[in-house]
């Protein structure tokens, strides 16, 4: 659970910034001095809803090996949707919460 609560934790902090990344994947995360860190960062934007939202459908779908041909689970829709709009810290946490049991549930 760590593992992906970190990397979602990440996005928010760029997201907290203003800024989203375009694809923020795990291979787009090292570690520098034991310290995650985003690379990659061609695609970065200013934030909107909508970019934030893409944002985390790409991290979610990356972590849970989805194609994006693939429609979500409804509740992790419903979990990206909210955080689009509000983008807090809060709602952040509960959709990786719901990525991890989804990781759980299908090993």
């Amino acid at each position: 659970m760590q593992e992906v609560r970190s990397i979602f934790g990440l996005l928010w902090q760029l997201h907290a910034n203003g800024l989203v990344h375009g694809d923020p994947r795990p291979p787009n995360v090292i570690l520098y001095e034991e310290r995650p860190l985003w690379i990659d960062l061609v695609e970065v934007q200013e934030a909107s809803p909508h970019l934030r939202e893409i944002d985390v459908e790409i991290l979610t779908r990356s972590i849970l090996s989805i194609s994006r041909t693939v429609l979500l689970d409804p509740a992790l829709k419903q979990l990206i949707d909210n955080y689009a709009k509000s983008a807090t810290q809060e709602d952040m946490n509960l959709l990786a919460e719901e990525v991890y049991q989804c990781l759980v549930i299908s090993n």
